[in-house]
């Protein structure tokens, strides 16, 4: 087993600022083009497999609408 990191994003709070994806040193999160409740379209984790589990994004995001969990992964080599 490997660990690895998940990413939370309480889409309905985000208000789409982008501060996510400019601290993230791996440059997981892309724009979404799903809008919220809010018409703003939150970020996603496009790359989530290359969480380093900083915390950049989690603790500069200014609504906390961003957690990042480690989780136990299945190895996929082979």
């Amino acid at each position: 087993m490997n660990e690895g990191f998940s990413i939370d994003l309480n889409f309905e709070v985000c208000d789409g600022c982008g501060l996510c994806l400019e601290v993230c040193p791996e440059a997981i999160f892309d724009f979404g083009s799903k809008p919220n409740a809010k018409g703003l379209r939150p970020p996603v984790a496009a790359r989530p497999n290359d969480c380093l589990g900083c915390l950049s994004c989690s603790m500069g995001c200014p609504n906390f609408c961003l957690e990042v969990k480690r989780s136990s992964v299945a190895s996929l080599k082979k």
